[in-house]
């Protein structure tokens, strides 16, 4: 961890220029933090450092949760925005207005009649002044657990879902916005990030996890959040990359039984209480 320790008049002060991703959200530029530890108690900052870090991950959580806030509601009024515009039987907004006819954009002030024109987020729709949202991939693949949990039939589906993703893909991928991971090589390499150290030792897992990536990625463009091909599908993608599976893992099926062999099986089959179905 970066060392945020400075002396200032005789005390170990935590100091912090605020991270560009951030500096929209907080407009300190500089945080400045006292220890409470003096430089002649703590002549090597051992003891400040420490407090230094636990003040460090506050801010980091504090920024986070700031960041996070601010795109769950991006996304909120995105998604409004969206069904206003169905609603209005209008096309859905786009990122630049500047995109729009003149014609066009009169012909959808004109649907904005009575208490439509007090509709925020459909006034937002008309004029295309909601931008879309810059969702990561791990708040993608938690909505897309979300939406899918109630059609799995077996509850231990999406605890699979999660575990996988948070063990492989997260720490890879989960804070990189999905627009993102396109189908340059930018994306595929992402993906191959994800991937290959798993591909040879755990096979069926990282098979699963690739195609519940893609699921999550074609979520992702469904809903308006991505617009590049999936750089995680298999076939023509993936497939010129990585072996498959059953070249790594073949599938071991038991040894057939003769056919002078079934009636001493199936006398053995009786003899340990197993019968035929004719006979139950």
């Amino acid at each position: 961890m970066a060392n945020y320790c400075i002396k200032r008049d005789g005390i170990w002060r935590f100091v912090r220029r605020v991270p560009k991703d951030y500096a929209a959200l907080d407009k300190r530029r500089i945080i400045q933090h006292s220890t409470g530890i003096s430089v002649a108690e703590d002549p090597r900052g051992i003891r400040a450092k420490k407090v230094a870090n636990e003040l460090n991950f506050d801010l980091e959580t504090y920024w986070r949760n700031l960041s996070n806030g601010q795109s769950e509601q991006a996304v909120r009024d995105y998604e409004a925005a969206k069904y206003a515009a169905r609603r209005m039987r209008i096309a859905e907004p786009i990122a630049d207005a500047s995109k729009r006819t003149i014609a066009e954009l009169l012909a959808r002030i004109e649907k904005l009649e009575g208490k439509l024109a007090e509709d925020r987020h459909a006034v937002l729709a008309v004029y295309d002044a909601v931008p879309k949202p810059g969702i990561t991939f791990k708040e993608c693949a938690e909505q897309y657990i979300e939406s899918h949990k109630p059609g799995w039939t077996n509850p231990k589906h999406a605890a699979q879902w999660s575990a996988t993703l948070q063990a492989y893909a997260f720490p890879v991928i989960g804070d990189v916005a999905v627009d993102k991971i396109g189908n340059n090589g930018d994306g595929t390499d992402l993906i191959m990030k994800v991937l290959k150290p798993i591909w040879y030792a755990k096979t069926e897992t990282a098979s699963r996890l690739r195609g519940r990536i893609e699921s999550v990625l074609d979520w992702a463009k469904a809903r308006g959040y991505r617009d590049a091909e999936n750089p995680a599908r298999w076939k023509g993608h993936l497939d010129k990359l990585l072996p498959a599976k059953g070249k790594i893992a073949p599938v071991k099926h038991h040894a057939a039984l003769p056919y002078a062999g079934i009636p001493g099986f199936m006398d053995k089959l009786r003899g340990n209480g197993i019968h035929r179905p004719d006979r139950c």
